[in-house]
């Protein structure tokens, strides 16, 4: 089963969707309690614009593990997708929030014309400033330390050739 499901979400990636539809109903009918294998089957339907399809298998996927927010965030794009965002409001609302999912609402409320809840996830300009200067100094540091680095492998080894030699 994990490796119909890692194959199939190969061919998924790599645009195969027929190849993708084999595999993941071939996950579906070795484990048809898993949530996962019909989700990644509506994935696929979604990415085929196979719509109807796509809704039909991520309804079970829903019914098997309503509060996953995986599922929640591919059926919240289908509803998007076909004109539904109060739906995909409700459904994204529904599960535990982590970043994508209020990144998920957010984008909605944006899309929506209603920006309130977009403008208090915004950061301001001024504390992006630490990230940067880190971005900055990590740069620097990609060109630093592979030379340092050498340096000190080269003082170290020297050094113990020295102490070889006086013995």
């Amino acid at each position: 089963m994990i490796t119909a499901r890692t194959v199939g979400l190969e061919h998924l990636q790599r645009g195969r969707l027929p190849e993708a539809e084999q595999e993941f109903r071939q996950v579906i009918a070795l484990a048809p309690r898993d949530p996962l294998g019909y989700a990644n089957l509506g994935l696929t339907y979604l990415r085929a614009a196979r719509y109807a399809e796509a809704e039909s298998e991520l309804d079970r996927a829903r019914r098997l593990d309503p509060k996953n927010p995986d599922i929640a965030l591919i059926v919240a794009k289908l509803y998007s997708l076909t004109g539904r965002p109060a739906e995909a409001r409700r459904i994204l609302s529904a599960v535990p929030a982590d970043a994508r999912v209020l990144y998920a609402l957010a984008e909605l409320d944006r899309e929506g014309g209603d920006s309130a809840y977009a403008e208090r996830l915004r950061v301001p300009w001024w504390l992006w400033l630490p990230v940067l200067a880190l971005a900055a100094g990590l740069a620097a540091a990609s060109t630093i330390l592979p030379n340092a680095l050498s340096a000190a492998v080269h003082t170290a080894t020297r050094g113990r050739r020295a102490a070889r030699a006086c013995r």
